[in-house]
């Protein structure tokens, strides 16, 4: 099953909560914020000033996208398509006695960690794609920034949940984690 953007249908980022058609108000708000909603007609209410462009430039960025295909092949009951290639299989079905759909399954974005886990997963190498490996420091501070950012994220749809503007209540926890954050990876600047 494909995730999809509430508002128009598009696919949505790796985290699930960005839509990744950046025409959709909902690529700059969470999929739980009201203000995606903003100039819908079924917006019931006026846009306030929401974290989700903090949250959004905070969240790792996806760097690749992996599709799963369905390919559904039509061939005669004595060839055995077992161990054919891709290549195999539709050389005979353009040259060939056979016949081919294919349809696509799912299609997930990939952050940089997700997209070395599955080149490895290939045997692929990351570079490749133009995707350089992180060294265990700057890996290991990523990890903490994207759990900084999942419970960020938590704290903004529990807001949601209960009615409250996540802005007023979240505005000092998130100037913590970003204190946190940067000065963990020497960006703080000097007061």
């Amino acid at each position: 099953m494909i995730n999809a953007c509430k508002r128009c249908g598009s696919a949505l980022d790796a985290k699930e909560t960005f839509c990744t058609d950046e025409t959709c108000p909902f690529s700059d708000h969470m999929q739980t914020c009201t203000n995606g909603w903003y100039g819908h007609p079924e917006q019931q209410r006026p846009p306030y000033d929401c974290m989700c462009h903090a949250l959004k430039a905070a969240q790792p960025q996806d760097v690749l996208a992996k599709s799963v295909l369905t390919v559904e092949i039509l061939h005669p009951i004595d060839h055995n398509v077992d161990g054919l290639s891709l290549e195999q299989v539709h050389n005979e079905c353009m040259d060939g006695d056979w016949s081919m759909t294919s349809s696509v399954t799912s299609v997930v974005h990939l952050t940089k960690k997700q997209a070395i886990a599955e080149c490895a997963k290939q045997g692929s190498d990351p570079e490749f794609f133009g995707i350089e490996e992180e060294d265990e420091e700057e890996e290991e501070a990523q990890e903490k920034k994207d759990a900084a950012v999942i419970a960020l994220g938590e704290a903004m749809k529990n807001c949601f949940r209960a009615g409250v503007d996540p802005a007023d209540s979240l505005q000092e926890m998130y100037k913590q984690i970003e204190d946190e954050i940067m000065g963990e990876m020497g960006l703080k600047e000097e007061e």
